[in-house]
């Protein structure tokens, strides 16, 4: 279902988009909605890719309340 998107652009960029859209065939409104689209293809990439393993999950967070154990400072 398509709706309608209302944006405030610099004139500039629209002179653009107007030119660009005659060149190419394609409508504004399609290459925004394409552009959009490989923004979010991106943002869905890098998500995945900083996904933690479940082991380390697991582990995350694990020495939150207290110290690492190697960086203890032994007293005498």
């Amino acid at each position: 279902m398509s709706k309608k998107l209302t944006l405030s652009i610099d004139n500039e960029l629209i002179d653009f988009a107007h030119l660009y859209s005659q060149k190419s065939r394609i409508s504004i409104s399609r290459l925004f909605e394409q552009y959009l689209i490989s923004l979010k293809n991106t943002d869905d990439r890098c998500m995945s890719r900083h996904k933690l393993n479940p082991k380390t999950a697991a582990l995350y967070g694990i020495f939150e309340k207290q110290p690492i154990p190697d960086k203890i400072i032994l007293t005498i």
